[in-house]
């Protein structure tokens, strides 16, 4: 499981999917 925490990839798309989030609260 921590394998998963370590990839990069992992957070650069966490991050894209909170920005998106905020985003969307804010038009909201």
């Amino acid at each position: 499981a921590r394998a998963i925490l370590e990839l990069p990839g992992v957070w650069y798309y966490a991050a894209r999917v909170l920005g998106f989030v905020k985003l969307l609260s804010v038009e909201v």
